[in-house]
């Protein structure tokens, strides 16, 4: 499991090679020897299940590597300091915030894919209101589950 962690962290794997790589893990513990055909004594999912609920902790290569690449949004968005996230920056998103830049015609494939992994980022952050300086109540995913996270509101006199 430790090979496709590095090019998962760093490049989006295309979906048919991540079901190959777990194929090939599921191979690895059904098969003998590659003559014989093996006995799945247990399933794939019950495998991936997590440990503490009694499987082996393997992982959906595809949901692994689009929270490997949120995982490069999230070292941008909190170490603005970095040097990733200066040079990203400069060249991606000059005068801008992270969340809220978009992708151009020009960006290379790399940025892309970060792009993609803000995506998961996105759909999962949620910040604490602190002094309420900095909060816009109408865009801001501030509100508690179950819901969308934001006001659903057309007051007139709510601030933006």
């Amino acid at each position: 499991m430790a090979i496709p962690n590095y090019a998962m962290s760093c490049f989006k794997r295309h979906v048919s090679l991540c079901k190959e790589i777990e194929k090939d893990i599921a191979r690895y513990w059904w098969h003998s020897n590659k003559e014989q055909k093996g006995i799945h004594w247990v399933s794939w999912q019950w495998l991936s299940l997590l440990k503490y609920a009694g499987g082996l902790g393997f992982r959906d290569l595809i949901c692994f590597n689009l929270a490997m690449l949120a995982k490069i949004g999230w070292r941008i968005e909190q170490h603005p300091e970095s040097l990733l996230a200066h040079v990203l920056h400069d060249k991606y998103h000059y005068g801008f915030n992270f969340l809220e830049v978009g992708c151009s015609r020009g960006s290379s494939w790399g940025w892309k894919r970060i792009l993609q992994g803000r995506k998961v980022l996105e759909a999962n952050l949620r910040w604490r209101i602190g002094n309420g300086e900095t909060l816009r109540i109408g865009e801001d995913g501030w509100l508690p589950k179950p819901y969308v996270f934001k006001v659903l509101s057309r007051h007139p006199d709510m601030p933006h």
